[in-house]
């Protein structure tokens, strides 16, 4: 498989006026809310939330042509659209936006909704931290579309999850300590619902971790893998 790589370059550097850090432009988190486990697609709304402001507008935007923008009766942080039945009219890819001060923000990530009986494809990326110790501290976050799922993290050659997170919300963050090259390797993430453990989502892309050197004298490479799938 042809695997499409992109290079991050994480810098652990010991700063004698503390830590380095990285600021990360917010953008609206955007989930579906569903009658599961009993009908999870006979009745779907979305919901867009600000990061941190309220706002007077929210959009909607399916397959980057249809767009819908809902503006409350007051100002708020978050925002909900109301999909109905998932059928081949509401499929599709999904972004959500609200209203700044001189426009609209930057998309939420991709929500894909596809045939009923699989959860959508969770998102999957890593938040690099540089603390002054002998190894990076890396979290890698994996964002599923409903609230009060089971995230799960694989590790290719291995048939059990290495780790998994029950959040509150639709973001588990794995975290790896003071990482070493035994840490290399293709990971995936995939979620399922707590009460339905039968229904899980389709793989995430796979993230590759790769070792390229030490804190203090280099820096940790990561190569993430899009998209492609592990290898059996």
């Amino acid at each position: 498989t042809m695997f499409q790589n992109f290079t991050l370059l994480l810098f652990c550097v010991w700063l004698s006026l503390g830590m380095t850090s990285v600021a990360v432009e917010s953008q609206p988190e955007l989930w579906i809310e569903s009658n599961y486990p009993q009908a999870p697609w006979e009745n779907i709304t979305l919901w867009c939330r600000s990061p941190s402001r309220i706002s007077s507008k929210f959009l909607l935007m399916k397959d980057d042509t249809q767009m819908t923008w809902i503006r409350p009766s007051y100002k708020t942080f978050q925002a909900s659209f109301f999909l109905g039945a998932l059928t081949e009219s509401t499929t599709g890819l999904y972004r959500c936006c609200y209203w700044k001060e001189k426009g609209w923000s930057k998309p939420s990530k991709v929500l894909e909704l596809e045939a009923p009986g699989q959860l959508p494809k969770p998102i999957f990326w890593i938040q690099a931290e540089t603390p002054p110790l002998p190894g990076c501290n890396v979290n890698i976050l994996c964002h599923g579309w409903l609230q009060d799922l089971v995230f799960m993290l694989f590790k290719e050659g291995y048939t059990e999850p290495v780790d998994y997170q029950v959040p509150s919300g639709t973001v588990a963050i794995f975290s790896i300590e003071n990482m070493t090259p035994e840490n290399e390797g293709v990971y995936i993430c995939r979620t399922h619902i707590q009460m339905l453990p039968t229904l899980w989502s389709e793989p995430s892309n796979p993230l590759k971790l790769v070792v390229a050197g030490g804190c203090g004298h280099g820096c940790w490479h990561l190569t993430i893998v899009i998209p492609g799938i592990m290898a059996g």
